[in-house]
């Protein structure tokens, strides 16, 4: 089963805090990423980061197994 039949049509994002456990990292992770454009994008409501379940998913699978070369070489 794929990761996307997990997800609700009418779900609207996840915050920080269920993306972090969703991927096993801390929360402040997600923010220092955030401020260096690295990881999955998230939108900005307010305040607040909401991170969209397929995209965060989608970057789990293809992007998170990158070698650090290729993070931060890009090759």
């Amino acid at each position: 089963m794929a990761g996307n039949d997990l997800i609700p049509e009418n779900d609207d994002g996840w915050d920080v805090k269920r993306t972090a456990a969703f991927l096993g990292i801390a929360v402040q992770t997600l923010y220092n990423w955030s401020s260096l454009d690295k990881g999955p994008r998230p939108r900005r409501v307010g305040s607040r980061l909401i991170y969209s379940p397929r995209a965060v998913i989608h970057w789990r699978e293809h992007d998170c197994n990158k070698t650090r070369h290729q993070v931060l070489y890009g090759n």
